[in-house]
């Protein structure tokens, strides 16, 4: 008998340690919403409606709600038991490949931001699969002084297809050639990609009064974009007949080109740029050949090019006329020792 006792109260123990150790795998998990404009309403009009919305798609008990106010609008805060299983989260507020100076703006008020929140959410839906607890249109603060300051947020629970991503790279002082041509350039891209739900691309100037192209678009996996900036001329001109020929060199290169052109630069010249899908990046190097001037040079480089290909090899892509260091000159564009 008393060894049956011992073995009961042995049991008893196990069971209860294995219930205590189930309470304590819970925790408190939170969400926050992006700042809801006041056009909205007050916070505490709006928490019952959030908290209902995300009770139900999260399917969680909430703890409390919190509001974090200023004079722009309201921050709700979510705070709740999370039942021991991880809860993933969608939103158009997802992390960016961008910084805190350019945000993840694409509309430039509040008003055109609602005309266009339903084709938005109905993008979200298609790329996701998920329904939105709650949606709403934001201005990102970093971005307050951006030409194009607010973006659709939409929030919900679960991993979604494809996810949200908003990318840009900063245009030097801004663009020299038209921003039309580069954002519909970039458009035909996103467009065509695979597993891509594009949303918008948009040329804009940041805080800091810097020129950016930016895109918004649902992904299967992170896309990283990169910009390589080359050479440069002093008249506007001659740089629209180099980009092109650097577009044409980095396609020989094997390089997906998203969007090319001129950016103005600090000393008034106006340099070459691409932006491609890859780190790798071309590079250049002076041939020391010299023309008398740059139309000269540009009806030179076919035969320049030959003349390049016949001593370095197939590694010569390009031509390229600069005339910003000692006169219009002929430079070898040379393709990346790997592409990634």
């Amino acid at each position: 008998m008393q060894t049956t006792s011992i073995i009961l109260i042995s049991a008893s123990l196990t069971i209860a340690a294995i219930k205590t150790q189930s309470a304590l795998a819970d925790s408190i998990g939170h969400y926050s919403t992006g700042l809801i404009p006041k056009s909205y309403g007050l916070c505490e009009t709006l928490k019952p409606t959030i908290e209902t919305a995300f009770a139900a798609s999260a399917s969680v008990e909430i703890i409390s709600t919190e509001c974090h106010s200023n004079s722009r609008g309201s921050i709700v805060t979510l705070n709740y038991v999370n039942g021991n299983r991880p809860i993933e989260f969608s939103s158009t507020r997802a992390p960016t490949t961008t910084d805190d100076i350019a945000g993840r703006g694409y509309i430039k008020t509040q008003a055109e931001c609602e005309l266009r929140k339903a084709s938005v959410v109905e993008q979200f839906k298609t790329a996701t699969g998920l329904q939105p607890f709650f949606l709403y249109c934001t201005e990102d603060e970093a971005a307050n002084s951006s030409t194009l300051p607010w973006h659709v947020a939409i929030e919900a629970v679960g991993a979604g297809v494809l996810k949200y991503q908003y990318m840009d790279r900063m245009l030097a002082d801004g663009l020299s050639t038209d921003s039309t041509a580069l954002t519909n350039e970039v458009k035909q891209y996103f467009a065509a990609r695979p597993e891509t739900l594009l949303v918008d691309v948009v040329y804009r100037v940041d805080a800091m009064g810097f020129g950016r192209i930016g895109i918004a678009a649902f992904t299967k996996n992170h896309v990283s974009i990169n910009k390589n900036e080359f050479l440069s001329t002093r008249l506007v001109n001659d740089c629209t007949f180099e980009a092109e020929e650097l577009k044409s060199a980095a396609i020989r290169a094997g390089m997906t080109v998203i969007g090319h052109g001129c950016q103005i630069e600090i000393h008034g010249s106006h340099g070459t740029f691409l932006i491609t899908e890859t780190h790798a990046n071309l590079s250049h190097d002076r041939t020391g050949i010299t023309f008398e001037n740059m139309p000269a040079c540009r009806a030179a480089r076919s035969a320049v090019l030959d003349d390049m290909r016949k001593l370095l090899g197939e590694s010569v892509v390009g031509i390229q006329c600069s005339d910003i260091s000692d006169g219009p000159t002929a430079y070898v564009i040379l393709k990346p020792q790997y592409l990634n």
